[in-house]
């Protein structure tokens, strides 16, 4: 059996949208829905309950709590879940024809995964996210390296989990993340998985507010990689001498997470006199991306990389300038 595992924040417009899509895509499949109420203001409960006395031949669960944020939401979604497997969705987020064949293939692997579909602008841009050179039988560890470095395009709600894996190691998602405890997860649920597989089709809808993920960004803000959110995790890795997930993050990742958090201090500054203060306490940001390495960026992300760079090291007037207008809210 699936647990849908769903945090619900002020989703009355959006949630039944939702249900109705995961009752037409998922066939046959046995599945329970656990809907987390995350101290919603508007009457998402009263939706929620709703969709429980209509649908009284599915089993559906309704867990509330105060307002903790979607993290804290899938934990306590996963305490109240009693499948085998578990997919985390989105409540204004739709499931398409190709969920089933994740579904399908997702019981006969640690973990699998298929493309999706990210709609921004009203619905007006839509692009088909796919990772079509996944090699069927290629290596837990490198695809967990190919997701590091950005290769492989790997979210909660496009892939299925084994309770089993996520119990074991007691895999839960940071308290008090609101960016990139996604990712954190996925991470660290890969470091313990032997066989992965990706489905070729199309299961799920995301639809993307960039206004919003783009000023969750600008609050995020940290002066050092040590500080980030993925610095245990590469302790982890280092000490469980994950040695290609530990170089992915050495030479990709952290150096080009660096170049972005210098951007970031531009469009947090006030000026750029501002901005030149700060940038002294940024010398281990600095020393970072000079880390970066084209074979595991890319020929054309690194130079873009390596751009920036030279830009703040010869330039920073214009380097502030560029950023500020890129990052201007």
């Amino acid at each position: 059996m699936f647990s849908f595992i769903v945090p619900c924040y002020n989703c009355s417009n959006t949630i039944q949208a939702f249900f109705d899509s995961i009752v037409k895509n998922s066939g046959s499949a046995s599945y329970e829905m656990v809907f987390v109420d995350d101290g919603s203001t508007d009457d998402t409960i009263d939706c929620l309950e709703r969709i429980k006395t209509n649908n009284p031949d599915i089993n559906i669960k309704i867990v509330s709590q105060t307002n903790l944020g979607p993290g804290s939401a899938r934990n306590n979604g996963l305490s109240h879940s009693s499948g085998e497997f578990v997919v985390f969705l989105d409540s204004d987020d739709c499931v398409n024809p190709g969920f089933l064949s994740l579904l399908q293939n997702g019981v006969l692997y640690d973990f699998c995964f298929s493309s999706y579909r990210r709609i921004t602008g009203n619905n007006k841009n839509k692009k088909t996210i796919v990772r079509s050179d996944f090699v069927i039988g290629e290596s837990s560890i490198r695809l967990l390296s190919d997701f590091i470095c950005g290769k492989v395009y790997i979210s909660l709600w496009n892939s299925v989990f084994s309770k089993a894996i996520i119990d074991k190691h007691n895999i839960r998602f940071k308290d008090g993340c609101y960016v990139g405890e996604d990712v954190l997860f996925i991470l660290e649920y890969l470091s313990y998985c032997d066989r992965v597989h990706y489905v070729d089709s199309l299961s799920y809808d995301y639809y993307f507010d960039l206004t919003k993920s783009e000023k969750r960004l600008l609050d995020d803000f940290t002066a050092s990689v040590e500080s980030s959110i993925y610095w245990p995790v590469y302790l982890d890795f280092k000490k469980r001498e994950l040695s290609d997930c530990v170089l992915s993050f050495e030479k990709n990742k952290f150096p080009i997470f660096a170049i972005v958090q210098l951007t970031i201090l531009a469009g947090r500054t006030k000026g750029y006199k501002d901005f030149k203060n700060r940038l002294t306490e940024m010398r281990s940001l600095l020393s970072w991306v000079e880390k970066a390495d084209s074979a595991y960026i890319g020929k054309r992300q690194y130079a873009k990389l390596r751009l920036l760079y030279n830009l703040l090291r010869v330039f920073p007037a214009l380097f502030y300038f560029v950023s500020k207008r890129r990052w201007r809210r």
